[in-house]
């Protein structure tokens, strides 16, 4: 499975929240972490093999490995 989101941690995800009362797009929206997510994809029963994100402040086009530094977050999980 592939799981792809704005990081509500991030400084988007945190401007995302700020405004979405006023958003007719996210309004009704619920946004997560990515500890969050990754706790969710264990608890369905997939194993996490890989993590990158990108929008990255500063560098926004750079896709790293990992997260907590890029507001945009993929994440890859094979059913254990």
């Amino acid at each position: 499975v592939i799981v792809g989101f704005v990081d509500k941690e991030s400084d988007m995800g945190r401007r995302y929240l700020k405004k979405k009362e006023k958003s007719k797009f996210y309004k009704d929206a619920t946004f997560f972490s990515t500890p969050e997510i990754i706790q969710f994809l264990t608890a369905a029963g997939f194993t996490v093999t890989e993590t990158v994100q990108t929008l990255i402040p500063g560098e926004p086009e750079a896709i790293l490995e990992g997260f907590g530094k890029g507001s945009f977050v993929v994440i890859k999980g094979e059913k254990s």
